[in-house]
């Protein structure tokens, strides 16, 4: 008996000392950015994350081709109606290597978990790249 629980023992602190429990989220958890812009289709737009605080959307532009280019934070929920898209803060204008904190209010208006992504804009060609994520720590 004792044999047998040792063994059982053993063999549990082995899967325990090679198990995965995967990654943790975290605001420093960003996203790859890559804005392209054409005078006949001036409008990009990131990825959708889910946002779950009442904290600004971190954005990080690291190169720019363009002198600079306009961000407006986006929310999608069925909370809106029709399409369920719509605005949730005022449009950004964006430089070159500069780090932004952009004022959002999709938490306080539609609740947490629902998707919001940045929409860019710049009339000319050009591309911009950067990152950023939705819920970045900082009130």
């Amino acid at each position: 008996m004792k044999k047998r629980n040792l063994l059982v023992a053993v063999i549990l602190g082995v899967l325990l000392l090679f198990a995965n429990f995967g990654s943790v989220a975290s605001a420093a958890n960003t996203s790859y950015v890559h804005f392209e812009f054409r005078w006949n289709s001036p409008y990009d737009a990131t990825y959708r994350q889910q946002k779950w605080t009442k904290s600004y959307i971190y954005f990080k532009s690291t190169k720019c081709t363009r002198p600079w280019y306009t961000v407006t934070p986006y929310i999608h929920s069925y909370l809106v109606g029709g399409k369920g898209n719509t605005s949730i803060g005022s449009s950004r204008r964006i430089y070159g290597n500069h780090t932004y904190y952009i004022t959002n209010y999709a938490v306080e208006k539609y609740g947490k978990g629902n998707n919001v992504w940045l929409e860019a804009s710049s009339w000319g060609n050009g591309s911009a790249y950067g990152t950023w994520h939705a819920d970045c720590g900082k009130y």
